[in-house]
């Protein structure tokens, strides 16, 4: 398989958060600046602004160490007769996702303090339609909560144009709910490619809070600035934690490589059960791994790897798919001197 690094060593990473509120928010009280400064005493680097219909695009709270992100969150919401696709409307949730501004397309389609309007839950075809509105307003886009939100993993995985999701939304988790392992596996398994990353969906701070940093992104970034950080956002060079760090995560002549905080279990995810647990004896701890991916014997499709400490805290990489993309885009082929028919190459998918 071809040689990659997914967390270089050599590239400094930096903590963030991409959902939160603020008293923009109808459902909290706490002032933005008190609300960034928190996270910015917790040792984060940056903050994606996230207030219910209410956009983000302001430098007021930047710093030389602190970047807080253009963004949003927006929600659909139910017709006032109950949807036909609604089996059970007491325990359903409707779409939430969270806009990041693309910095590297300059400004964003929507100013600051401009308030959005609900989108009308009509199922999932209109789901994708406001989705592919987003784009046209330079916007990255992430599925919210989907364990809160129930959503059923064949809706997850026909949701269309969204880059990541909220493997763990911290308010949810410490609300009762459930990280979302399960449905990335799924979709993964089927051939849906999403990245995972975390959300705190902290609406309340101060010393009684359990929301705030209770999970964080770490973001593998060359150049500390807004379009910087949204550049490695969009080449993927991140991965959720909810306490341990990964330093290194690079593939060399089929060999898993990696080196991480001091860890009680390493659990290397593939589907079928084609992955491998390292569990240390007599108390004592691991920091570093070398797997041999071959010894899956070539039925591996993907992997992924969690890292938990002793404190039950796990940080998730990155899937990686064993028959990648090359840098154009393009999937590997095995046999790279098969010739592709000529009504392929001209096929527009567009």
């Amino acid at each position: 398989m071809k040689d990659r690094v997914v967390v270089d060593r050599n590239v400094k990473q930096y903590k963030g958060n991409f959902h939160m509120h603020t008293n923009r928010s109808w459902d909290s009280v706490f002032p933005y600046g008190e609300a960034l400064r928190e996270y910015r005493e917790k040792g984060y680097d940056f903050c994606v602004v996230t207030d219910h219909e209410v956009y983000w695009d302001s430098t007021e709270c930047d710093s030389g160490d602190f970047i807080a992100l253009s963004g949003v969150e927006s929600a659909f919401i139910l017709p006032e007769e109950r949807p036909y696709w609604i089996n059970d409307k007491e325990y359903f949730r409707s779409l939430h996702i969270n806009l990041v501004n693309d910095e590297t397309k300059g400004r964003p389609g929507f100013l600051h303090d401009q308030v959005l309007r609900r989108p009308i839950d009509y199922g999932i075809s209109s789901w994708n339609r406001y989705i592919r509105y987003c784009h046209d307003k330079n916007q990255l886009v992430i599925i919210n909560h989907p364990d809160w939100s129930r959503l059923e993993p064949e809706i997850f995985l026909a949701i269309e144009g969204c880059f990541a999701f909220e493997i763990i939304n911290t308010g949810d988790v410490n609300g009762g709910g459930y990280t979302d392992e399960a449905l990335w596996d799924y979709a993964l398994s089927r051939g849906k490619r999403i990245l995972a990353l975390t959300g705190d969906d902290t609406h309340k701070y101060g010393p009684e809070n359990n929301v705030c940093g209770g999970s964080f992104t770490m973001l593998s970034a060359k150049d500390f600035s807004r379009r910087g950080l949204v550049q490695a956002i969009k080449e993927g060079t991140f991965y959720p934690s909810t306490g341990p760090r990964i330093y290194d995560m690079r593939i060399v002549n089929d060999t898993l490589h990696m080196e991480f905080d001091d860890a009680v279990y390493v659990r290397i995810v593939g589907r079928d059960f084609m992955g491998k647990g390292y569990v240390p004896l007599n108390g004592e701890k691991i920091n570093t791994i070398d797997w041999d991916i071959n010894s899956t014997k070539g039925t591996l499709k993907y992997f992924r790897v969690e890292i938990i400490d002793e404190r039950g805290r796990k940080a998730w990489s990155q899937p990686v798919f064993l028959n990648d993309w090359d840098e154009s885009g393009v999937a590997l082929r095995d046999d790279p001197h098969t010739p592709i028919p000529e009504e392929q190459r001209k096929l527009n998918l567009q």
